[in-house]
């Protein structure tokens, strides 16, 4: 009787599904209560909610949203104005889907899947915004550096003096073994053989670098490393993070959803 089709339908709403109805017998005992013992009927009723409302408007929009926000990572670094609106709009309309969630619900204190799941998407988000954050302060960084060693490959250097006296020697054993030819022109233009021979030149290069850190502030020194490049550039943060970004919101959603 009460597990047909129409009883279900009748007890069913637009959010919720009745699935099931059955009914249990029994009487109280008199411990339980005063007086004597009585017959009782309970009947129980399980409902399903209707999530099909949830995935189209709340779970497929938020979804949509991160992918939005990690296609800024393939927007030049440059162009600042776009990535920050693009992360910033997917924020805000996050937290927008969040608080029509929850002005659907009753004030409860215990968490909703489905709140947790916008709230760790908006935190994903988030971190999309510092990462460019971080890019952009590499790049400043990085131009800070190439214009610190600009300053110091213009710099006149004398004719005489160690270091001069060390580059001429070098050159001069060169010219001797026929590496290069005698023409001073000819043979500094023979770069790769400077850089293959292991010579005191390039404790003169690591002096350039010496001296171009000098000129760099207390960041900009520390993320310099002893040839003169960042350790971790901006375009490097932006690749790993491009890669990463959308593999790590994959897992989640199949762990939150498997």
């Amino acid at each position: 009787m009460y597990n047909s089709d129409e009883t279900h339908g009748n007890m069913s709403t637009v959010e919720w599904e009745c699935t099931e109805v059955w009914q249990t017998t029994g009487s109280d005992a008199p411990s339980t209560r005063q007086g004597p013992a009585a017959d009782f009927i309970e009947i129980h009723v399980r409902l399903h909610r209707k999530n099909g409302w949830y995935v189209e408007n709340v779970v497929g929009p938020t979804v949509l949203l991160v992918i939005i926000s990690w296609a800024a990572f393939f927007i030049n670094r440059a162009a600042a104005p776009a990535r920050v609106a693009l992360s910033i709009i997917c924020y805000l309309t996050l937290s927008n889907l969040s608080n029509s969630v929850l002005a659907l619900l009753p004030k409860i204190s215990y968490d909703v899947r489905l709140l947790l799941f916008i709230t760790r998407s908006k935190i994903l988000v988030f971190l999309s915004i510092l990462e460019y954050a971080l890019a952009n302060l590499l790049m400043r960084v990085e131009k800070r550096v190439e214009a610190a060693a600009k300053e110091v490959a213009n710099e006149p250097t004398s004719t005489s003096g160690p270091v001069a006296a060390e580059t001429n020697k070098v050159h001069l054993e060169m010219v001797a073994s026929g590496e290069v030819l005698p023409s001073r022109e000819s043979s500094f233009a023979s770069l790769a053989n400077f850089v293959k021979r292991p010579s005191k030149l390039r404790g003169v290069r690591a002096s350039n670098v010496s001296a171009m850190k000098k000129r760099l502030n207390g960041i900009d020194r520390v993320l310099t490393n002893s040839r003169g490049q960042l350790y971790f550039r901006d375009q490097h943060l932006d690749i790993v993070c491009r890669w990463t970004y959308l593999m790590v919101y994959a897992v989640f959603v199949g762990l939150f959803f498997g």
